[in-house]
């Protein structure tokens, strides 16, 4: 088996996710968010029937989980349709280089690929091939049970972008939640409850505010751990999502319409909202949430905040929910028998969980015969028996529906994290999944420029170098003047 943990701590700039266009997304701004890279093949069409697939692509990944799986069990794809698949895994840098290399140059050397949603979705859609001419074509293999088996949410995240038509297969889907120690909250539930006055129990019936109140009250109280609550707060991507997901909690808009609800969209005329009075109210909150969190917070990335909750360092921490694998196993993790998950808490808004999935798509520019295989092969990785393979191998959670409605799946969700066999489905994924409850993030394609200055801004706050007003004004500068 993969070790889960070094695929988690290498993979994501991380989540990047989410948004699309009717969801998370942008209207009238098509025509200057498309890639770099020219026309190559059609959009409107599958390739022609008469024309046989390829006997060989390359298919180029970003090291997940769900990638190395699929590599290990290729061979199984070979036989079934006699397509070899030539897998490049690497750390993300190296692959969003590599794909944007060979989409701007229209080279089509990697047939099939995993999309990004933002590096690589958001900005070269048009060079990412049309799924709808496939599914809708009687030439073409079948998506088992259809597309309306992807979870909704996925497809708005990471399959549709600027022009609204599918361009990539929901592929992974890490979404932040609330990971806590379930023995604490047990046993301190009847002294905690008597002073702070409200139920100590995670969920999102609590607010931001009782977190905090929670956290600070641990710090005080709980021998068990140094501190109630860390964060994934270093100045790095990272931060951007766990500030979004309390920035969004409040019904803070990144852009004018967008906060980062489904169906949210950015006009051509929106300008960024950070410093409106709902931003400002929401960062003076993290900012002083953060000075009664672990200090190590302003050190750590997703990888260490969950090293720290897996060491009991920490009782309780917004994390990606994939790092359960990590905390069920007693070789990493010293709370494996004490794991809970629950929602983010709500504030003035909702509970906002941050979605950071990414999908699978075609090259456009790739030849007829290989666009034919790389379809077979879009289908082969993402259908339902491909899905349980994946989580039996290395965890990687399932896009469909169908999965979780498996009994032994069912049954798997149901039990505590150390008992389960798939300690990836245990945490509430589906309720964070819901319109209501999910944070997805803007498809731009400057995000990689927007988010460096969001993070880079939030940073300075939490660190005691500038005040939340004067931080939000300045990511309302820097997006003014990376969107013109």
């Amino acid at each position: 088996m993969a070790d889960n943990n070094k695929h988690l701590t290498n993979r994501r700039t991380f989540v990047r996710a989410s948004g699309a266009a009717g969801v998370a997304g942008v209207t009238g701004m098509a025509g200057c968010l498309g890639g770099l890279g020219g026309g190559g093949g059609g959009d409107s069409t599958a390739a022609p029937k008469d024309v046989e697939p390829a006997k060989k692509i390359n298919f180029i990944s970003e090291s997940t989980p769900p990638s190395v799986a699929i590599k290990q069990i290729t061979d199984e794809f070979k036989k079934e349709t006699g397509i070899q698949v030539e897998m490049t895994l690497v750390p993300f840098n190296n692959y969003s280089e590599k794909v944007a290399s060979d989409l701007n140059s229209q080279s089509g050397n990697y047939q099939a690929f995993y999309v990004d949603p933002y590096v690589v979705g958001s900005k070269y859609y048009p060079d990412i091939q049309a799924l709808d001419p496939y599914i809708k074509s009687d030439d073409y293999e079948d998506v088992p049970k259809g597309t309306e088996d992807f979870i909704q949410s996925h497809v708005d995240a990471c399959g549709r972008y600027g022009d609204g038509k599918l361009r990539a297969f929901p592929y992974d889907c890490p979404t932040m939640m609330w990971a806590y120690r379930k023995d604490i909250f047990q046993k301190y539930r009847k002294q905690a409850e008597k002073d702070l006055g409200f139920p100590f129990e995670p969920g999102k019936e609590r607010t931001w505010e009782q977190y905090y109140q929670m956290a600070k009250w641990m710090n005080d109280n709980v021998d068990e751990v140094p501190y109630g609550t860390g964060h994934q707060a270093k100045q790095h991507d990272s931060l951007q999502c766990d500030f979004h997901n309390v920035f969004w909690a409040y019904g803070a808009e990144d852009m004018e319409g967008f906060s980062g609800r489904p169906g949210d969209e950015i006009k051509d005329d929106a300008k960024p909202q950070f410093s409106a009075k709902k931003g400002v109210k929401a960062a003076k909150f993290y900012d002083k949430l953060l000075k009664v969190a672990h200090p190590g917070s302003t050190t750590w990335t997703w990888s260490g905040v969950g090293q720290a909750f897996a060491q009991g360092k920490i009782a309780m921490t917004p994390e990606w929910h994939e790092f359960n694998s990590m905390f069920a196993d007693p070789d990493q993790s010293k709370v494996s028998d004490s794991v809970g998950w629950a929602l983010l808490p709500q504030a003035d808004a909702r509970s906002a969980n941050i979605y950071g999935g990414s999908g699978i798509g075609i090259n456009k520019h790739a030849s007829d015969a290989e666009k034919k295989a790389a379809w077979q092969f879009l289908v082969w990785a993402t259908k339902p028996k491909t899905q349980l393979k994946i989580l039996k191998r290395t965890g990687g959670t399932p896009t469909r529906t169908s999965v979780y409605n498996m009994d032994e799946v069912k049954n798997a969700s149901k039990k505590s994290t150390s008992e389960s066999q798939y300690p990836n489905v245990v945490p509430p994924t589906q309720e964070a999944w819901k319109k209501q409850n999910v944070g997805l993030r803007p498809h731009l394609a400057q995000w990689p420029e927007l988010d460096k200055i969001l993070y880079t801004q939030v940073s300075k706050m939490v660190n005691g170098n500038k005040s939340p007003k004067k931080t939000m004004k300045a990511i309302d500068s820097g997006w003014s003047r990376t969107l013109k």
